[in-house]
């Protein structure tokens, strides 16, 4: 047998025997909280065998020969609206939940999560890990003709999913169970770490259940009009690798992509959640 499929042995011999499926031929992972993913990488470390964080609805389908190799592990085990807190303004949610489907949830409680205003049809997990952003009130700017689509997207005012994470619960790259945030909305205290995630594209950890900040419904017209961000797998994966003198005009952005190179060196030592270079 070869690496793979000694892997996918030990994967028999220690989960459920649910938890492993095949999705047009890739093996995948379902783990059913977040010790059995850290349980999975922690197996994966061990037999150095490289692992892929998917959901639904995905910017990239875990399909063909970039693939063929690795385990997929997948969040739709993990789809529930786990609390609503009124008091707290706050809602957690597992990473496979549909983030479109959040505020259908929530009406009811007078409450709303205005990132998941957006048309992004995916989980919770994937929208944190790709970054998810929006321009508010896109048609005001769009009105100003003296304006360019460059300087329009640079102006307008834009909101991230990040402002809105309070806590993700993740399985590190380590086979370690850690969560990353503030203790609560109304009383938090020190630095929130769990912003690492956000544009991480699965390359930091495995997020299991992110705790959101919610709005009461009264502020919705505030968000109207919110046009998504563009989505680009290529654009994050080309900054990793390219290498910009500070005083280049991308000079921020490659800060920030080396900033990255470094946190993931330091999470991901042995690079457990590989880099997909033919991913778009």
């Amino acid at each position: 047998m070869n690496s793979l499929e000694n892997f996918i042995c030990a994967i028999g011999e220690t989960f459920p025997d649910n938890r492993l499926t095949y999705q047009k031929g890739i093996a995948t992972f379902h783990p059913d909280n977040i010790s059995e993913a850290a349980a999975l990488i922690a197996l994966a470390r061990g037999h150095d065998q490289k692992l892929y964080i998917t959901g639904f609805g995905n910017n990239i389908d875990p399909l063909g020969p970039d693939f063929e190799s690795l385990v997929v592990l997948r969040t739709d085990f993990l789809g529930q609206l786990i609390e609503v807190n009124e008091s707290e303004l706050s809602v957690v949610v597992g990473a496979g939940f549909p983030l479109r489907e959040i505020n259908a949830k929530i009406k009811s409680y007078g409450l709303f999560l205005p990132i998941g205003e957006l048309p992004y049809v995916g989980s919770v997990g994937g929208a944190i890990s790709v970054g998810l952003s929006s321009h508010l009130n896109a048609k005001h700017w769009e009105q100003r003709a003296d304006m360019s689509k460059e300087s329009e997207g640079n102006t307008a005012p834009r909101i991230s999913i990040e402002r809105y994470i309070l806590r993700l619960d993740v399985a590190t790259p380590v086979g370690e169970v850690k969560s990353y945030g503030v203790p609560t909305a109304k009383q938090p205290a020190g630095e929130n770490y769990a912003h690492i995630f956000c544009g991480s594209w699965g390359l930091l950890g495995f997020i299991a259940s992110a705790k959101f900040r919610v709005a009461p419904l009264s502020a919705k017209p505030e968000y109207l009009d919110m046009r998504e961000i563009e989505i680009s797998h290529r654009q994050f994966a080309e900054q990793l690798k390219t290498a910009v003198s500070k005083d280049d005009e991308n000079a921020n952005k490659t800060v920030k992509a080396r900033y990255f190179s470094q946190l993931r060196q330091k999470l991901d030592p042995q690079e457990i959640f590989p880099i997909i270079e033919g991913a778009k």
